[in-house]
């Protein structure tokens, strides 16, 4: 009986491994901006500090038009007929999403690090520092859940995470 106690109660200890755990939600300190506008390659874009005069700051969760309309750059769409000045143009091409994030103790070869996307909509091309992680033929659909290994490509310190997002087109089941 005894040794049953012991054999147990080693089994037990033994599954007590803490794994340390930790979330962050990167929804502040976001600024997007028309590929049009930019007219910058990913690369370019990701490596660059963002030029405030062509970029629009906003939190996320956020449409394009929900950031332009937080930023006063288009007046409140569900008011009177405001919905028919605003053009439909901008909102046809990609644009960007861009953050930075701080990682500090990291060790690729100890640690996983995962990005957890909660809602792109409708396709998405993703990069970290430049390396792109993800791309618009597996990331796409309405408001979707995706995870992404970004383990070999984030680094300790600051680190860039820029999104592309494509609006859906016809016959994209979105809605």
């Amino acid at each position: 009986m005894l040794c049953i106690i012991v054999v147990t109660t080693l089994f037990f200890s033994g599954c007590g491994t803490k794994i340390e755990v930790e979330e962050r939600i990167l929804s502040d300190n976001w600024w997007i901006a028309s590929t049009e506008t930019v007219g910058a390659d990913a690369a370019s874009v990701s490596s660059q500090a963002v030029d405030p005069s062509k970029w629009t700051q906003t939190t996320v969760p956020a449409t394009v038009l929900g950031a332009l309309v937080d930023a006063g750059v288009y007046p409140e769409p569900f008011f009177a007929m405001n919905l028919e000045d605003i053009p439909r143009e901008p909102f046809e091409k990609p644009w960007w999403y861009k953050t930075t994030f701080q990682v500090k103790n990291f060790s690729a070869a100890k640690e996983q690090l995962r990005l957890m996307v909660d809602g792109i909509n409708y396709r998405a091309n993703v990069w970290v520092n430049g390396v792109q992680v993800a791309r618009e033929d597996t990331l796409f659909g309405a408001f979707r859940l995706f995870e992404i290994d970004i383990s070999n490509v984030a680094k300790n310190g600051v680190n860039t995470l820029l999104f592309e997002i494509h609006p859906p087109q016809v016959r994209d089941f979105y809605m």
